[in-house]
């Protein structure tokens, strides 16, 4: 359908997650998660860190996940 995904970005640092969430009630935004999860070692695309720019903010490393098709059910 042109509509598929096939990698995510995730984080492995909680307070970086959770800055990217609005989880406040009666927010402007509709909608909003997080999630936790195992990703086997054979969906890890890469990982990488953030530029120095962005770790003075975040002091972020993601990684990128190859989707399968149990992911369709978190989209």
């Amino acid at each position: 359908t042109g509509n598929e995904k096939f990698w995510t970005s995730w984080t492995f640092n909680k307070k970086v997650a959770e800055d990217f969430s609005d989880l406040i009630p009666h927010s402007k935004f509709k909608n909003s998660y997080l999630l936790k999860r195992a990703i086997p070692i054979n969906q890890l695309f890469m990982t990488y860190l953030e530029t120095d720019s962005m770790n003075r903010q975040y002091l972020e490393a993601e990684a990128i996940v190859l989707q399968t098709e149990q992911d369709r059910m978190l989209w």
